[in-house]
């Protein structure tokens, strides 16, 4: 009763501190996950069976909100709860109590579909598959029996308040365990006896064969598509048990042996006798050796059950012991690294069953090997954006970088601060945020999406880079990565601060141990944090190399800028120096520049502005590398005012450092540049700028 007390407080206060669990919660995704199975061995860990080592590593994301009082054969589970409203049903393996061994020798199967009296008043009814052929093992559904007893009303209690996404860990006995359970509650939810709503995803951790090969078939049907997994270490003894035996008898109807003694019975008779003899010395031993086994593993071993359980009916045995590897396997392969680490020693039996090998194996587990459905799936995903102090936000676009730039979804924002949409074809991958604001557009950075999902972000639109905030799914990563894009804005501002080479290298070091430091808030797993630094890292080395670009254009202020000699669409030669004593605006651009084109109406009306002011030239230089590309273009659009051309390789591309266009160049009277990377005319302060600076001519 006390237990039961506690979970109900545990489940009030984090219904509490989440506020919309149904928008919020986390969408399990099918596939292996290394870093997913390695939070969940870590979870299991803390069952404390005879495995336990309390210097395990301890969870990052997860938490234990309630722990079941022993029941059955010495069971028990573990309820951990994440942030992101994802729970985890963790089954405890083997302790050194006798009876709980006595549950895994308990191994004669009874068919997967029926009943146990396990008590006068507890009868447990069981459909594990339709397949009358499959059968399991008998101790492991008592336990499931048990355990789903007291698992289905917090269940129902999760799923009130919105926790539908459960993980079901066990490892070793706790392993096999939950294979039977999974299949209980998938036959309950095809029977709506549970809500359909509920998500399970399975890790069997060291686990031992659950059953026949039949029951293996009905498993992998029911959970494929990569929900479940049965993870084992290839130097473990563990997953190889319990003993198995094949007869004739399990094989399918349609088989050379079922009507082997009336075709031997047609034979010659001499060859009857011999063929007699090897078909009844293959036939009969594995018989009776699975004869053996029912009674010793079954009707024997079930009277010490019934010490423990009084009232437990034995049931009737199911005619085999052919159990078999069972789910999608993940090997975790031991090497001849792994043996100089953990080598084998007869004496210690439990070495390589234990969490740690498994931990360390799974550390090294290649990701190219990694079982990946959800990456291959399209789906739909669906989004909501609030934008405060709105006031020239058009727009926010999604797009897939790595399918050339297609548009996943366009927020445009016309009536009001709140957008919805539906993007389809969604993978699970990072995509790119931009945000368009006065038609101009700029990066916010990176957000994670997978399809059937829901989330939503909020930022101030005067300051996007620094307040934008994701929830729902994939919260804890999105955010951490718009942590990231916030220290990558800040650095970016400090180039236009003329920053030394130097100092920058100390603040991109500085920000990058913030990052390390915060990503234990954000609850990302070691392979996020280790993904995201590497973009850091590249964006740091772009960014130095920008900032000596931007020192080496900063040195230009003050120097003779205008000895250069350009060449009208004529061909004719035409000097910078015959501008000297005004002011120059320079428009550097090219034909094949559509951001350059987007510019020519501003610099028309930047042009009309001043029409009538001497103490100012507006000259546009094309680096074209054709010239007769760049003339034709010229005379076919009618472009006015004095148009120039400058090779693509000339001195003044090399001297002014241009290496993204448009680029826009001031220069004063007397010939020395001003500002090599000036305003673009689309911005409404450069007028104000070029009047203020024309004043003292």
């Amino acid at each position: 009763m006390k237990t039961e007390i506690q979970l109900c407080v545990l489940l009030f206060l984090f219904q509490l501190l989440v506020v919309d669990l149904s928008a919020q919660s986390s969408i399990l995704k099918p596939g292996f996950d290394k870093e997913e199975f390695i939070e969940l061995l870590k979870v299991s860990s803390r069952q404390g069976d005879t495995l336990y080592n309390p210097n395990f590593p301890a969870p990052q994301f997860f938490e234990k909100v309630y722990r079941s009082n022993v029941t059955g054969l010495a069971n028990r589970w573990d309820l951990w709860l994440s942030d992101e409203s994802t729970a985890v049903i963790s089954i405890r393996g083997t302790t050194m109590e006798t009876v709980s061994w006595l549950e895994n020798f308990y191994a004669a199967m009874v068919p997967a579909k029926g009943q146990l009296k396990l008590s006068n008043d507890f009868v447990f009814d069981y459909h594990l598959c339709d397949d009358e052929k499959a059968a399991v093992h008998t101790g492991w559904l008592i336990a499931t029996a048990f355990l789903s007893k007291d698992i289905l009303p917090k269940l129902d209690s999760l799923s009130n308040i919105g926790v539908k996404q459960f993980y079901i860990m066990g490892h070793s006995q706790g392993g096999a365990i939950a294979y039977l359970l999974t299949a209980h509650f998938l036959n309950l939810q095809k029977e709506k006896k549970i809500s359909e709503q509920l998500v399970f995803k399975t890790y069997c951790s060291a686990a031992p064969k659950p059953g026949n090969l039949h029951f293996a078939y009905a498993y992998e049907k029911m959970t494929q598509g990569g929900w479940s997994f049965t993870v084992v270490n290839s130097a473990d003894w563990v997953p190889e048990a319990p003993f198995s035996i094949q007869t004739t008898m399990d094989f399918n109807p349609a088989n050379p042996f079922a009507n082997a003694k009336s075709v031997i019975k047609k034979a010659p008779f001499f060859k009857r006798i011999a063929m007699n003899y090897f078909y009844n010395s293959l036939d009969k031993p594995t018989k009776k050796a699975n004869k053996r086994y029912q009674k010793q593993l079954g009707k024997t071993l079930g009277m010490f059950i019934k010490k423990s359980l009084p009232e437990y009916e034995t049931p009737t045995f199911f005619n085999s012991n052919n159990y078999v590897r069972t789910g999608d396997n993940i090997v975790l392969f031991a090497d001849s690294n792994y043996y100089n680490l953990f080598p084998i020693d007869k004496e210690k039996i439990w070495t390589h069953h234990a969490f740690e090998p498994y931990l360390y194996l799974c550390e090294k587990y290649s990701d190219n090997s990694v079982i990946s459905i959800q990456s291959q799936s399209l789906g739909t995903a669906f989004i909501n954006a609030e934008i405060t102090n709105k006031t020239s936000l058009d727009s926010i676009v999604i797009y897939d970088k790595e399918n050339s730039w297609k548009i996943k979804s366009s927020l445009k924002f016309k009536n009001g601060n709140i957008e919805f949409d539906t993007l389809n074809g969604i993978e699970n991958k990072i995509y790119s945020v931009y945000i368009f604001i006065n038609g101009k557009q700029n990066e916010l950075g990176k957000i994670e999406l997978s399809p059937n999902n829901t989330f939503s972000f909020q930022l101030d639109e005067r300051m996007p880079h620094t307040s934008i905030r994701y929830s729902g799914h994939h919260a804890n990563i999105n955010n951490f990565m718009a942590f990231i894009s916030k220290q990558q804005f800040q650095l970016s501002q400090t180039l236009d601060d003329i920053i030394t080479q130097d100092s920058l290298e100390l603040l991109i070091n500085e920000k990058k141990a913030l990052i390390i430091e915060q990503s234990s808030k954000f609850k990302v797993t070691e392979s996020v944090l280790n993904s995201n630094l590497l973009d850091y890292d590249n964006f740091c080395k772009t960014l130095l190399q920008k900032n000596q670009k931007y020192q080496y254009k900063n040195s230009l202020s003050g120097l003779v800028g205008n000895q250069f000699t350009f060449k009208d669409k004529n061909g004719k030669n035409v000097p910078l120096e015959n501008f000297r004593g005004k002011y120059i605006y320079i428009d550097v651009w090219a034909t094949w520049c559509k951001p350059c084109r987007e510019e020519f109406p501003f610099l028309d009306s930047l042009k009309k502005h001043f029409k009538n002011e001497n103490a100012l030239q507006i000259i546009a230089v094309s680096v074209d590398k054709d010239f007769q590309k760049w003339s034709k273009f010229v005379t076919e659009n009618n472009m006015n005012g004095i148009q120039l051309h400058a090779a693509s390789d000339s001195d003044f591309v090399k001297f002014y450092d241009i290496a993204a266009l448009p680029r826009y160049i001031l220069i004063d009277k007397n010939g020395n540049v001003m500002n090599p990377s000036e305003m673009r005319p689309s911005e409404p302060s450069l007028i104000k700028k070029i009047e203020d600076t024309i004043k003292d001519l």
